[in-house]
This record gives structure tokens, C-alpha cells and sequence, in this order.
């Protein structure tokens, strides 16, 4: 398992881009877009939810990935909204200017927090 340090260091990379006009990038999957909408979810919304994310919502990464081309290492963390366990993949892009998010759905299995647990983001 990583250390706490460096999910630190990450989340606070990811968060520096995000809110310095950096780009986020959602990948074209249905299952994100289904969710989204079904939340009744805005783009800001969502970006506002993983520049949010805490050490606390870690579960996993950095883990190898290559689906949808992605070149970089992926990172896994969890939250609640609306009491839904919602499954954060992302990623960054070919800079650290652009936030890439892989997945944003509901969990499909019970996610593990090594460092606490999700958090309510109502």
C-alpha cells in the first residue's frame, strides 16, 4: 500500500490543476454520462467533487492502466453523494494541467478506504 505522504502529494497535484483553469477531461463512457445525468449532476459539479477528495476517500493507485490509451498511472478513490458509493478513476493527461476522469459511477462492489472512509459530498 502507498503511504499516506504520497496520496497526499497526488491530491494535491490533481487539485493545483484543477483550480488553476486546468483541463478535466471526462473519458466517453456511458456508464459516466448515465450516472451524471441520473444525479442530476453539472461538469462543475463533478470537478468541484474530486478537487474535494481527501486522503480519506483513497482506495487504491497509482495502478497501470491502459484502457482508453491512458499512458499514466491511475488512481482510485470513493465518495458518497446522495448515499451512493460513487468510483472515482482518474488519471493525469500528457501535462499536469489536465485531469483525466476515467470513471465517475457508482460502485458496482464495496470499495476499501486504507485511510479512513468516504465522505458525504451532499
Amino acid at each position: 500500500m502507498i503511504d499516506r505522504n504520497s496520496v497526499e502529494i497526488y491530491l494535491g497535484l490533481v487539485q493545483r490543476a484543477l483550480s488553476s483553469g486546468g483541463l478535466l477531461i471526462f473519458s466517453n463512457r456511458e456508464k459516466n454520462l448515465a450516472f451524471i445525468k441520473q444525479q442530476g449532476l453539472t461538469i462543475a459539479e463533478v470537478k468541484d467533487c474530486i478537487s474535494c477528495l481527501s486522503i480519506e476517500n483513497y482506495s487504491s493507485g497509482p495502478l497501470s492502466d491502459n484502457s482508453d490509451g491512458n499512458r499514466n498511472d491511475v488512481w482510485i478513490f470513493g465518495t458518497r453523494m446522495s448515499g451512493v458509493e460513487v468510483y472515482i478513476k482518474i488519471s493525469f493527461g500528457d501535462s499536469l494541467n489536465t485531469v483525466i476522469c476515467i470513471s465517475f459511477h457508482e460502485s458496482e462492489q464495496a470499495m476499501c478506504y486504507p485511510y479512513g472512509g468516504e465522505n458525504e459530498n451532499d
